[in-house]
């Protein structure tokens, strides 16, 4: 592109002053002044738009690495929000067994999250980036805390597994953070209010930041 703005440049001053009557030795002075003057501003103009292409290609190469991240985030929220409808939807011991081992899935892939964020200083706003690290991280402590209890119920639940996940957890009532996970919020609708601020935090800011 700079080279062609340059022949055309060139191609104008040769123009300019061979189509002057007087053809003497100061026109090809001044002709090659000219030259010289245009071949410097092609090289600039040409460093400049490479800069431009450079810049973009950074950019560009940037927001697809947090595209990546919205990606992953959206796949392990996905994967809570699914277990969570599963255990509503079936209501068993066994049910609750089978997808807490999805939820300690997802608590992993969060921890990779997490730690590449923090490792990821050229992406997002740094101010951004701390609060959805740390909002991961709310994320992974709450899912952690459901999976203590799991644990600790696996040994007796195992045993009921045609009761009522419902029934046996508030029969038990030692089990208080997966009773919130279950009953959500919203009148159950939604995840609860802890998971859903800290997914806005986390998932909301990197849409936001990337998609304005």
């Amino acid at each position: 592109m700079a080279t062609v703005a340059v022949g055309v440049l060139i191609s104008a001053a040769a123009a300019y002053h061979f189509t002057e009557p007087d053809t003497t030795a100061s026109k090809y002075a001044a002709l090659a002044r000219d030259l010289s003057t245009l071949a410097f501003s092609g090289v600039v103009l040409k460093l400049l738009l490479d800069r431009i292409s450079s810049r973009r290609a950074e950019i560009a190469e940037r927001r697809d690495k947090e595209r990546h991240f919205l990606r992953r985030m959206r796949a392990a929220h996905v994967q809570v929000a699914y277990v969570r409808e599963v255990m509503i939807a079936e209501n068993s011991a066994a049910t609750y067994m089978e997808q807490c081992r999805g939820l300690a899935r997802a608590k992993h892939d969060l921890d990779e999250i997490q730690t590449d964020l923090m490792m990821a200083p050229d992406l997002f706003e740094t101010r951004n980036r701390q609060d959805m690290t740390d909002a991961v991280g709310e994320i992974v402590s709450f899912i952690e805390a459901i999976l203590v209890e799991y644990k600790a119920a696996s040994h007796h639940l195992g045993r009921v597994t045609r009761r009522s996940l419902l029934g046996a957890l508030e029969r038990s009532g030692e089990m208080p953070e997966t009773m919130l996970f279950i009953r959500g919020s919203a009148g159950g609708q939604d995840l609860p209010w802890r998971y859903n601020r800290a997914l806005e935090r986390s998932k909301g800011e990197m849409r936001e930041h990337i998609y304005g």
